[in-house]
């Protein structure tokens, strides 16, 4: 399963045009966005979704350059990132870091050289009811 952080940096990287991260400079990221910002800036293109797609850009920016624990709610909108970079992986078929920990957690019993019993099982089923 795809980490969520993973598919918000390749969403983020696509809609800027950048590709590759050992590649992508900050300069370079900062030129696509104003490059884009440009073509799709409200005041310049008066398309009624040119709000939420500068939006959508811009928090695409600041997760690549600044800092990852901005807002990112237009990168997690699946529908209108589909329709400009092409099919993505649907946000809720990823995986968060909790949900990663609860999984491996939840494995390691299964995996375990010690015997559990019945009881055990049915209670280690509902211990984690987000899997």
């Amino acid at each position: 399963m795809k980490k969520r952080n993973d598919e918000l940096h390749e969403r983020a990287e696509k809609l800027l045009g950048v590709y590759g991260r050992p590649f992508a400079t900050s300069e370079t990221i900062r030129q696509n966005y104003l490059r884009q910002a440009r073509l799709v800036h409200p005041d310049v293109n008066f398309d009624k979704n040119s709000e939420e797609i500068m939006t959508l850009i811009t928090q695409a920016y600041h997760f690549l350059v600044a800092d990852k624990k901005i807002s990112v709610d237009a990168l997690k909108n699946d529908k209108l990132v589909s329709s400009l970079i092409g099919k993505v992986t649907p946000i809720e078929k990823t995986e968060t870091k909790e949900g990663w920990n609860a999984r491996r957690f939840y494995d390691s019993g299964r995996n375990s050289i010690w015997p559990v019993s019945e009881r055990q099982k049915e209670e280690m089923k509902y211990k984690f009811k987000g899997l």
